[in-house]
C-alpha cells in the first residue's frame, strides 16, 4: 500500500514463495486488485464480505463479540458494512479507505481481502454517527455490542497519530491459506 491512491483498479501480480521454498511446492501467483468505489456493486460487496466472514469465523477474538446463533450471517453483515464504509465517499467527496482483494488468476476466486483506512480519513466518530450505528451494532453483535464498541474505541485511542494506512481487517479463506494471498495484500 502506498499513499496517494487515486481509486483506480491496480492489478499487479506477485510471485509467492515460502521462506524456505521447496521445488515440490507450486506457489500459485495471486492477482491483487484494488476495488474502485465507482465500480462497487452489491455482488462484489457480498463476495468480499463472505470471504472475510469465512476467514474470521474461527477467530476466537472476533467470535467473542458475537452471539452463537447465525455467526456467518452476522459476520457477513458486519463486513458488508465495513466494505461499503471504506469505499463510500464522505461529505467532502473523499473516499475514507481502500479495499484490496487477492484473486486466483486461474478462476477469479477471491482468496483474501484487506480493508484499509486512508491516512487522511476522519478518525473516531461523532455522537450522531455513534447513535446511528447502534441498530447495526445490535444486529451484528447482539448483547456484545457495548463490549465491541468499547474495544473499538480503545483500539482507536491506541493508534498512532501520524498519518498512515490503517489495516482494519485482513482475512484469507481457510482453503487458500499458505498461498501467500494475505502477504501479497500487505506489500
Amino acid at each position: 500500500m502506498t499513499p496517494g491512491r487515486d481509486g483506480a483498479a491496480v492489478p499487479r501480480l506477485a510471485a509467492m514463495t515460502s521462506p524456505d521454498p521447496s521445488p515440490a511446492l507450486d506457489r500459485a501467483r495471486v492477482q491483487v486488485v484494488t476495488l474502485r468505489p465507482d465500480a462497487l456493486r452489491g455482488s462484489t460487496v457480498r463476495r468480499v464480505a463472505s470471504v472475510l466472514a469465512e476467514s474470521f469465523l474461527t477467530d476466537p477474538y472476533t467470535v467473542s463479540f458475537l452471539p452463537a446463533a447465525r455467526r456467518v450471517e452476522r459476520l457477513t453483515r458486519k463486513f458488508s458494512g465495513a466494505v461499503r464504509d471504506a469505499l463510500s465517499p464522505g461529505p467532502d467527496g473523499r473516499v475514507p479507505g481502500a479495499v484490496d482483494v487477492a484473486v486466483d488468476p486461474a478462476d477469479g476466486t477471491v482468496l483474501a481481502a484487506a480493508l484499509w483506512g486512508a491516512p487522511d480519513a476522519p478518525r473516531g466518530t461523532t455522537v450522531p454517527a455513534a447513535v446511528a450505528s447502534v441498530p447495526g451494532l445490535l444486529r451484528v453483535h447482539g448483547a456484545h455490542a457495548l463490549d465491541m464498541a468499547l474495544t473499538v474505541a480503545a483500539c482507536e485511542r491506541a493508534r498512532p497519530t501520524v498519518p498512515h494506512w490503517y489495516l482494519a481487517d485482513l482475512g484469507t479463506l481457510p482453503a487458500a491459506r499458505g498461498r501467500g494471498a494475505a502477504s501479497a495484500l500487505v506489500r
